[in-house]
């Protein structure tokens, strides 16, 4: 005996049915049972039919080819290895994919709703149900069955295409992988010819120039530069590399001028000059790397750091400043160092920039008259190093700023910039991106004193009424500023609160209106060639905005009415 429902079921699926028929006929003449015994023992009931039918044929292939048609354009955004594997579709034409799909569900769901068969729409699965399924699309149940089916095949294609989370949020990135800039390092050139004052080149410790470094730093933290390359800092020792930029937003690399990295002539003293010179790497302190200077031998003024990202790829960045009227011995010098860079164990690429000061090489046939820079030529092809700048990076028309590589292919968007237009020099600055993956630590932050809610009238009577007789008299000068200094940070500790803050390396003077004055300096200088009146108004805005920064940092050390200064105070 068998039940009611399996009668039906059987009887309906075969009735008026040819193509069951065939089926059954065909079955029948190769002695195999039939198709509902088949069907009998893969399914309990109809509803279980059903729900399969709904699911993996409809609606589980269709969220399948809608994902990876996302999944094209979010690999697009990205450079991955793999993207040349993935689909990509263009997003009008996944629109219609998914509204064709979409309103063939419905008009499906209203065909079987109406007519209650699957015969003619989906003969592929060589499926067929009973005409009469009354019981599970008519009534309260079957309208809530098929309205709870509609509801979550909505909300699946809202999700995937039209909110389309991958792309608004494509959550935590690779190892390696810098979301949002792009997967390659901002590299800055240029020979700045001189960090400090001409004037003071002879004086052992020099002023700096704060005009000329505050707009390199300035530019810096516009154009979001990741490794800064000088070449002629003129920089010496009894400078400090926190004056020129604050260590917590670049790591420092440089190589003074010294009898080291300088020789002189023994026969001719006077023809070098032992001031000047000097070559610099800056690195931005929140990149994922880490990075230490190669030891190279003296005789040039060439400098060289390694970098390793978290997966393991090595590169060096190198700079060399070469003055002209050096002879073969700095040639050989130059030579050895390169060679040492490219046979490091596991290196594989190499960025040479600076100043070699080759006037009279054609970089397009790679001649010259002169046999020195012949010399440099040839050693250059030897290498393996192809010079990647074809464009004058000096005022007088030729090509001086040289950048060398082993690895082309990872260099993009090299341009040579207009005179000034990072600061005041002779030589132009040259922007690339390195196709490195690389990620950002987070921003550290810091303790530091808040000095808006202080009580200052206990803080100073604890002050007064400190004997400092007793403390510093009879005392050497260094135990006596050890003492003085503890008791002061003492006494501070006590009556002021500390805050965190966020490390923005930024001079607490270079306020919005020094930002201000160097914005309008750089607007005016992409107008300085249209007439004689643009060039003076640039220059007038240079020297505006190095008056408006000499005026905000007299007022930070001097007294103000502002009630925040420490100086004040105290």
């Amino acid at each position: 005996m068998i039940d009611l429902v399996t009668y039906r079921f059987r009887v309906g699926v075969f009735s008026g049915n040819s193509f069951a028929k065939s089926i059954k006929h065909q079955n029948r003449r190769r002695g195999t049972g039939s198709i509902f015994d088949y069907l009998d023992s893969c399914i309990d009931s109809r509803l279980l039919f059903y729900i399969f039918y709904v699911i993996f044929i409809c609606h589980f292939s269709l969220i399948t080819i809608t994902y990876v048609g996302v999944s094209g354009l979010a690999f697009s955004r990205v450079t991955y290895d793999c993207r040349a594997f993935v689909p990509t579709y263009p997003v009008p034409n996944l629109c219609r994919c998914f509204t064709v799909y979409f309103f063939l569900y419905l008009a499906n769901m209203y065909y079987l709703r109406n007519n209650y068969s699957f015969d003619g729409l989906y003969r592929f699965c060589q499926i067929s149900i009973h005409k009469n399924l009354n019981c599970i699309f008519t009534g309260r149940t079957g309208n809530t069955l098929t309205g709870c089916i509609i509801w979550l095949f909505l909300m699946n294609g809202f999700l995937i295409v039209l909110v389309n989370p991958g792309i608004v949020n494509p959550g935590p990135s690779p190892i390696g992988v810098r979301v949002g800039n792009g997967n390659k390092l901002n590299v800055y050139f240029q020979n700045v010819q001189g960090l400090i004052p001409f004037g003071e080149l002879n004086n052992a410790h020099p002023m700096i120039d704060t005009t000329k470094c505050l707009e390199v730093s300035t530019y810096l933290n516009e154009a979001k530069i990741d490794i800064a390359i000088l070449n002629e800092t003129w920089f010496k020792s009894s400078i400090a590399d926190s004056e020129f930029l604050h260590p917590d937003r670049y790591k420092i690399f440089r190589s003074d001028r010294s009898k080291k990295t300088h020789p002189p002539d023994p026969s001719n003293p006077t023809r070098f000059r032992r001031n000047g010179g000097g070559v610099m790497i800056a690195v931005r302190a929140d990149l994922d790397l880490t990075s230490k200077e190669v030891r190279l031998k003296y005789g040039a003024e060439i400098l060289a750091v390694e970098f390793k990202t978290s997966t393991g790829i090595k590169f060096v960045v190198c700079t060399c400043y070469r003055v002209g009227t050096l002879g073969s011995a700095n040639h050989e010098k130059i030579v050895e160092s390169l060679k040492t860079l490219l046979r490091r164990r596991g290196l594989s690429k190499v960025f040479i920039l600076g100043d070699f000061n080759l006037t009279g090489v054609s970089w397009s046939t790679l001649a010259s008259s002169c046999p020195i820079e012949q010399s440099f030529v040839e050693s250059f092809v030897d290498l393996g190093l192809q010079q990647c700048v074809l464009t004058p990076t000096h005022c007088k028309g030729k090509t001086l700023d040289l950048l060398l590589t082993n690895s082309v292919s990872n260099i993009n968007d090299l341009m040579v910039g207009e005179r000034d237009s990072a600061c005041k020099s002779d030589h132009f600055p040259i922007n690339f991106k390195i196709n490195v993956k690389v990620g950002r630590r987070k921003p550290v932050r810091r303790m530091c004193y808040n000095f808006k809610t202080v009580n200052w009238e206990r803080l100073n009577h604890e002050l007064r009424h400190t004997n400092w007789d007793a403390l510093l008299n009879g005392t050497e000068p260094e135990i006596g500023w050890k003492k003085f200094k503890d008791k002061l940070f003492n006494v501070t500790d006590k009556f002021v609160k500390k805050c965190s803050v966020k490390t923005d390396g930024q001079d607490p003077w270079f306020d919005s209106e020094c930002y201000d004055a160097w914005r309008k300096k750089v607007r005016l200088h992409k107008e300085r060639h249209k007439s004689d009146r643009a060039e003076i108004a640039f220059s007038l805005a240079r020297k505006n905005f190095k008056n408006v920064v000499a005026q905000k940092m007299r007022e930070t050390l001097n007294e103000s009415d502002d009630s925040a200064l420490i100086t004040k105070k105290f």
